[in-house]
């Protein structure tokens, strides 16, 4: 049930992209991933479809069991997409977290009086460092799923093993933004998104789908923001309480 309801707030997440105070942050975020999405994507297309061409001219047909090689090379440009990924966040994240901000108010009628650019400005350091936290969370569990993808018979799973990854790293990804807004730490965020692990699954493993169909990726990031905010407020913000207990952690 979570699993679903999850995609649902994705979806759900469409509808506020056009509210008036709304629009001017969504777009840098959507100018950012346009711009790293089309040249990623033109990169890891031109890399994955020469170094197949490669493979199938000189591997014979009794060296057919050597087909595993071809799951590593999908694996490896998975890795890079959801890589890729992971850097355009890094980049967008303190307008990322702006947004998410703005979403909160709207949704829960709470108004801030002070400037948005300086507000952005006052966000970068924690946005920034909260970002590494999570590059740092996502790097041994990357390494772990190119060595399973390298594994002959396992390897089989590795489609599907890298969209689960996928999933659960961009659930956290994004459900993180309101969670930051919040004065909620990193550890403590991973012990509370743990408890329902399928709501985040179901929103990140959407989200990694809809990056991998061309065009519509560009408009997936703040979608994504969008419906993860709506998913903290209603799923989570009753917990809001961890904020102070996390600081005397």
């Amino acid at each position: 049930m979570d699993l679903l309801r999850g995609a649902i707030y994705l979806i759900r997440a469409m509808g506020m992209l056009y509210q008036p105070g709304l629009r001017r942050f969504i777009f840098v975020p959507f100018l950012i991933n346009a711009m790293l999405f089309a040249t990623a994507i033109s990169l890891l297309w031109f890399w994955f479809s020469s170094w197949v061409e490669y493979l199938l001219h000189w591997v014979p047909d009794w060296l057919s069991f050597l087909g595993w090689l071809f799951w590593a090379g999908f694996a490896m440009a998975m890795g890079l997409g959801f890589g890729c990924s992971i850097a355009t966040n890094l980049i967008a994240a303190p307008f990322n977290g702006l947004l998410a901000q703005k979403v909160q108010q709207q949704l829960t009628k709470h108004r801030m009086d002070e400037n948005d650019w300086q507000h952005l400005l006052a966000l970068l350091p924690r946005t920034l460092d909260r970002e590494l936290n999570k590059l740092w969370y996502y790097l041994p569990r990357f390494l772990g799923m190119l060595l399973i993808s390298c594994i002959p018979l396992i390897n089989l799973a590795a489609p599907l093993l890298w969209l689960l990854f996928g999933g659960w790293m961009m659930g956290l990804q994004y459900v993180d933004y309101p969670i930051n807004n919040n004065g909620i730490q990193f550890r403590t965020m991973r012990q509370l998104i743990a408890k329902r692990r399928a709501l985040q699954l179901g929103l990140g493993t959407l989200v990694a789908l809809l990056m991998t169909i061309p065009l519509l990726n560009w408009f997936v990031m703040p979608v994504a923001v969008v419906g993860a905010t709506q998913l903290w407020i209603e799923q989570y913000s009753h917990v809001s309480n961890l904020a102070v207990q996390s600081k005397r952690n």
